[in-house]
């Protein structure tokens, strides 16, 4: 299961890598979308990681105290409404691209840690 989440995640940076031919150049929009890409399999890690485990944050734990579908439901939509936030900054303030960016991977790497914590 591990193995089917780093390849999606993996599919998921190359996708957002990939280069459209026919748009406008506009500098820091790959790696804007490289460190979407990373945040959202970091998250999906950490949530594969977490599943059926007690959980420690209140808004994650479901009535049983364990990570499951509740918590699940509530990350993909914090994650959904953040990529949603930031597209729609980006496109008034392309300029803000790598502040954002190196936001998503301090976010990454943050989620990324609470897995490896998780595996353990």
């Amino acid at each position: 299961m591990v193995a089917r989440t780093v390849v999606v995640g993996l599919l998921f940076c190359c996708l957002a890598l990939q280069a459209d031919s026919q748009t406008v150049r506009r500098p820091g929009k790959k790696l804007w979308w490289a460190s979407l890409a990373a945040l959202g399999s970091a998250s999906a890690l950490d949530a594969h990681s977490s599943w059926g485990k007690p959980e420690r944050n209140a808004m994650l734990r479901g009535p049983d105290g364990r990570f499951g579908p509740r918590g699940l439901q509530l990350k993909l939509v914090i994650l959904g409404a953040s990529g949603a936030m930031q597209w729609l900054l980006l496109r008034r303030k392309p300029d803000l691209r790598s502040t954002v960016a190196g936001a998503n991977a301090g976010l990454a790497a943050w989620n990324a840690a609470a897995a490896v914590k998780n595996y353990r």
